[in-house]
């Protein structure tokens, strides 16, 4: 409660012994806490908490237990796990790497409404069309994460535009 009440206001946890930090966080996701899986998960993969730095809450990073608590939070409704572990799992360096399981993690994203993950998706599945269906599923994608505010997905959106001579008018539509 103190780590989600520091996030929320902003502040920091200094003065907390780093070991029983981490030990609650490990006491709290062993009890089936998603909150805390998920902290603890981005704390390990070394990702940020909202403004709490991962040095503040474990001593070392643990990228295969980081992935197993970003997976139990993600299966337990926090989307954003879903984006967090197919950022450390496309990682082909990782000792997690994994791209199947990084496909898989961002479809999970994507599915549950992240513009960013929705983004990813499409230009993953437009870099990987060899028919114009995958194609046209990638700009839908690109359309639906825009349409969420992502600007980015915009920008590639209209990337696709070429350029058409003949009136403006005609252009238009």
């Amino acid at each position: 409660e103190v780590i989600r009440l520091a996030e929320k206001r902003g502040e920091c946890i200094d003065g907390l012994p780093l070991q029983l930090v981490e030990a609650s966080l490990e006491h709290c996701a062993a009890e089936g806490d998603a909150y805390a899986c998920y902290v603890l998960g981005r704390a390990l993969a070394t990702l940020n908490c909202s403004h709490l730095h991962p040095g503040q809450l474990v001593p070392a990073p643990n990228l295969r237990k980081a992935a197993a608590l970003l997976l139990r939070s993600g299966d337990s409704g926090i989307p954003q796990a879903w984006l967090d572990l197919f950022r450390i799992c496309s990682d082909y360096r990782s000792s997690v790497g994994n791209p199947t399981l990084a496909r898989f993690c961002l479809e999970k994203a994507a599915g549950q409404g992240l513009p960013e993950a929705t983004r990813r998706l499409g230009a993953v599945v437009l870099r990987e069309a060899q028919h114009i269906t995958a194609m046209e599923r990638g700009v839908a994608l690109l359309f639906d994460a825009g349409s969420k505010g992502d600007a980015l997905a915009k920008i590639l959106l209209q990337s696709l535009v070429l350029p058409v001579g003949g009136e403006e008018a005609e252009v238009s539509a």
